[in-house]
């Protein structure tokens, strides 16, 4: 096995490195999303049981709504560039250029043709307000590709 190689076992929700690289240190924790990332680029191996566990294996230990959708989503910023992170919303991410100390953008994925309640996208945009942070929606379409837009709360105000 290649030294630039991780080794995680799966355990819940999250990969817990038991070998390290140069990309992750041993003992660390990472999210599905990075796990399932690093192992389709080749440099994690997911194990468990004393087995290589498939990507199906990694999607479905996740309780994430849309786990799939968000993962083209974070699949995409991170070909791109940026940095992704967990967010205290579900369907949503934190993105930052990787040069950026704080990230400057909530992302919220959305999927066409999915209904999807107004409360959730609106405290997402409510939260990015608050927060001085750009709210960006991430729509997947039925093939897998993302566009994406700005989002922002506007208040019309009264003319007399």
């Amino acid at each position: 096995m290649s030294e630039n190689i991780a080794v995680g076992v799966l355990k819940g929700e999250k990969v817990h490195v038991e070998k390290g690289s140069s990309l992750l240190n041993e003992g660390q924790e990472i999210t599905l999303f990075d796990a399932l990332y690093l192992k389709r680029k080749g440099l994690l191996q997911v194990m468990i049981g004393g087995r290589e566990v498939s990507d199906e294996e990694i999607i479905n230990a996740s309780s994430e709504k849309l786990f799939w959708q968000k993962y083209v989503v974070f699949e995409d910023l991170r070909k791109k560039g940026y940095d992704v992170g967990p967010s205290p919303f579900p369907l949503a991410f934190y993105v930052k250029r990787k040069k950026e100390e704080v990230s400057p953008t909530l992302l919220y994925v959305m999927v066409e043709g999915t209904e999807e309640s107004f409360g959730s996208l609106l405290s997402v945009l409510q939260a990015a307000r608050s927060t001085k942070k750009d709210a960006i929606l991430a729509i997947v379409d039925a093939t897998g590709g993302v566009s994406y837009y700005g989002a922002a709360l506007s208040r019309l105000e009264k003319k007399l």
